[in-house]
């Protein structure tokens, strides 16, 4: 099944390989807090395992954003959106972290 998945990534239509990454951040999800987490992803071929890398930056991103939103102090944290090759996700991030910055400026902190 992995393999189909690498190969979906690999050669599919843009919207199959939005699907697949769907399914790999799906599995990302039910897998991370578990210990099957990283055996799961060494067992990845080389363009659904950067997916899931992506992915899993990412999420760090959102999660150092939520703690400042949190914090409701403090500069922004520091993120290389470059080092998510993935666009979407890229583009993603980036439109959070502009609206998270403007509703910051708009209550006045």
């Amino acid at each position: 099944m992995l393999a189909a998945v690498e190969r979906l990534l690999a050669e599919g239509e843009p919207d199959v390989q939005g699907s697949v990454r769907c399914f790999i951040q799906t599995l990302h999800n039910q897998t991370c807090d578990t210990p099957n987490a990283h055996p799961f992803r060494r067992m990845l071929g080389t363009r659904s395992g950067e997916h899931w890398d992506d992915f899993e930056r990412y999420l760090q991103a959102r999660q150092a954003i939520d703690q400042w939103r949190e914090s409701q102090t403090g500069s922004f944290p520091h993120l290389n959106l470059e080092s998510i090759k993935d666009q979407e996700l890229r583009d993603r991030l980036q439109h959070f972290c502009e609206v998270c910055q403007l509703v910051r400026r708009a209550r006045g902190a």
